[in-house]
């Protein structure tokens, strides 16, 4: 199946892009799931930095995979949050500052992909 894709810059979502190749191609997938806990402590520009690298991965993996996406899940297929979202987000979780901080990060992180590839 090609292994990961290279068109990811930074680690996210390519386990996801593999996946579902495989799963086109007629396979099944083995979940599994597992607890993972990071060790590195995260200030709020490290947590921005790191929600700035998953918005811009996320875009990548809606191009390469948009037509699949609008079969099986197509509110995932939509490039961006909604303001109503961010309106869900600052009511029902607990760390709104974290909740708006990653909305914003993780918006920025899209449009700075959307903006590099035109």
């Amino acid at each position: 199946f090609g292994g990961f894709d290279e068109r990811y810059r930074t680690p996210g979502r390519e386990d996801n892009d593999l996946a579902f190749r495989i799963m086109s191609a007629g396979n099944f997938i083995l979940y599994t799931p597992s607890y993972v806990q990071h060790t590195k402590r995260l200030n709020l520009l490290g947590f921005a930095q790191m929600q700035f690298k998953r918005g811009s991965n996320y875009w990548t993996f809606l191009n390469l995979n948009r037509e699949r996406l609008l079969t099986t899940h197509p509110r995932l297929s939509q490039s961006r949050y909604s303001l109503r979202d961010l309106a869900i987000w600052l009511l029902w979780r607990p760390k709104r500052m974290y909740s708006l901080l990653h909305f914003l990060s993780f918006s920025a992180g899209i449009t700075y992909q959307q903006l590099r590839t035109r």
